[in-house]
């Protein structure tokens, strides 16, 4: 239960831990894996950490990444999410493809290059093949005014938007916020419906369905 050393395989896969203590567990954790290799670790052998023996364990998400033109993006970052957050990350490489291993279901995945471009809703239990396309999974940009029950526009409200007209359960980073004048302006997932207001002061919400090229208003309630 307790971490000792950490080091990084390098490009043929091969690494090297030096603790003076005993080990008993390796933790292989690229980016949210958590794969656990029991045993008895010593220095008097080397061993191999063969992960086709946990391969009933992982689940394998294949596709491509497409742009607006139709054809495939090359070098986006690929990262998807599960409940307790980022579980994979990969880069799309020639004509798009990517490949992401998981121990968890994931949620939805998302393809960015410095902003977010494309996300596609899950969720994936198992060994799955699809695309991000721009086309269909980019982002859209909703506008619109949130007021109080006066009619004011309703200033530092948080924005997210959200897949359906429900409360997140653990909301993430805000998509935006509102203006002194309640306006807002946010870049939102295709997939997502909705858009959920929320402001700390007085615990106010509000929700607003998404309708592409169509300014929302919502007014706070409790």
């Amino acid at each position: 239960g307790q971490s000792l050393v950490a080091t990084t395989t390098d490009a043929q896969g091969a690494f090297t831990l030096r603790t003076n203590r005993t080990v008993h567990q390796v933790l292989v954790d690229p980016m949210g894996w958590q794969h656990e290799v029991n045993g008895l670790f010593d220095s008097s052998h080397d061993f191999a950490l063969d992960l086709r023996l946990a391969r009933n364990q992982f689940s394998c998400l294949r596709g491509r990444t497409i742009g607006e033109t139709g054809q495939g993006e090359r070098g986006l970052r690929i990262q998807a999410f599960a409940d307790a957050g980022r579980v994979a990350s990969t880069v799309s490489g020639r004509d798009g493809a990517f490949v992401l291993w998981s121990k968890r279901p994931v949620i939805h995945v998302l393809a960015f290059d410095g902003v977010p471009r494309m996300a596609r809703l899950g969720p994936w239990r198992a060994d799955a093949e699809f695309d991000l396309d721009q086309r269909e999974h980019g982002f859209m940009l909703v506008s619109g005014r949130l007021t109080d029950a006066a009619g004011e526009g309703s200033q530092g409200a948080a924005v997210f938007g959200v897949a359906a007209k429900v409360r997140p359960a653990r909301p993430t980073i805000p998509d935006g916020a509102t203006t002194r004048d309640g306006e807002f302006c946010v870049r939102v997932p295709r997939y997502q419906t909705h858009l959920w207001f929320f402001q700390e002061s007085g615990n106010r919400q509000a929700f607003a369905e998404i309708v592409a090229g169509k300014r929302i208003t919502a007014t706070l309630g409790k």
